[in-house]
């Protein structure tokens, strides 16, 4: 079982929370993928998933927050985009390639590769 207290440790750190709180669905999202990720013969309790867990977690919450801070309201009420919100998503998923490839070795391969035409 992934330790869902360890990964909402890690995404408080990730994501510069004090706590979960609001954002808690975000993470059980994260640990569900996670779950449907893992091999039948994966040890669900190492630590590598804790850190995959909250990266995706943490992926889904700088994702939102990103689209939330991209416009800026005018004082005639009309909105402007403020900044590129793609920086802070390619950081943190860079985070989730990084501890994916960590617990590569516990995660499904789901890449296709096609190898030719009979």
């Amino acid at each position: 079982m992934i330790d869902t207290t360890k990964c909402a440790d890690l995404f408080c750190l990730f994501a510069m929370l004090s706590s979960v709180g609001e954002y808690q669905p975000l993470l059980d999202a994260a640990i569900a993928e996670c779950n449907r990720m893992l091999r039948e013969d994966a040890d669900a309790s190492d630590v590598r998933l804790c850190y995959f867990c909250a990266a995706l977690a943490n992926l889904r919450y700088t994702q939102m927050m990103a689209a939330r801070c991209a416009l800026s309201h005018t004082y005639a009420g009309t909105v402007v985009k403020s900044h590129d919100a793609t920086v802070p998503c390619g950081f943190a998923e860079r985070l989730v390639h990084e501890y994916h490839a960590a617990a590569a070795d516990l995660l499904k391969d789901c890449r296709f590769l096609f190898t030719g035409i009979a």
